[in-house]
């Protein structure tokens, strides 16, 4: 929820959580980004799959209301206890 608006919405699950279900995916929390281009936030979820040894990512974009794949995934395992860094 938006404390100042008080809007709010009940997001959809998550591709990876749909095709996952089985407890193979390890996932961490999700964060906020902003598109550099069209200036809009977006929540930014990235998780890993355990049995291919992969990560994942998945941006949910507020105005489409929908969550996507990113198409190129990092090519390394998401350290979810290393802190995040900000540039």
């Amino acid at each position: 929820m938006n404390p100042a608006t008080r809007w709010s919405l009940t997001l959809p699950l998550a591709r990876i959580q749909l095709v996952h279900s089985d407890n193979k995916v390890e996932f961490s929390q999700p964060g906020f980004g902003r598109d550099y281009v069209t200036g809009a936030y977006k929540l930014v979820w990235l998780h890993n799959i355990k049995d291919k040894n992969i990560s994942s990512c998945e941006v949910f974009d507020f105005g489409a209301k929908e969550w996507r794949q990113v198409i190129s995934p990092p090519d390394h395992r998401i350290d979810h206890k290393q802190e995040a860094k900000s540039s």
